[in-house]
């Protein structure tokens, strides 16, 4: 009688470890990561700025970061702890911020 669910073989331990020829520390793949995540990020923006302006539809789009905030917006509004603080164009908001 088969079990479930079937059993794929297994390959000997020495034959399942990563061998590279240039070793990498976990700075290095810090490193790595951070930079693929702002690519991402910045190709995310640009997604969003075209499909925008191609639909011509407000979006409302959520973020902690400033440079996302004021990058993608025509208006902003900050909040603080469920209140807004203010609201206007991101060269307002940057410029005359009505909080510290």
């Amino acid at each position: 009688m088969s079990s479930w669910p079937p059993t794929r073989p297994r390959l000997p331990a020495s034959s399942r470890r990563l061998r590279t020829s240039t070793p990498y520390s976990s700075e290095t793949i810090s490193a790595c990561r951070r930079k693929l995540e702002f690519r991402l990020r910045d190709d995310l923006r640009a997604e969003l700025q075209r499909l925008q302006a191609e639909t011509d539809i407000t979006m409302v789009y959520v973020t902690h970061d400033q440079t996302e905030a004021l990058s993608l917006s025509s208006r902003i509004a900050v909040m603080n702890q469920g209140k807004v603080e203010q609201i206007g164009t991101p060269t307002e908001i940057y410029n005359f911020p009505a909080t510290e």
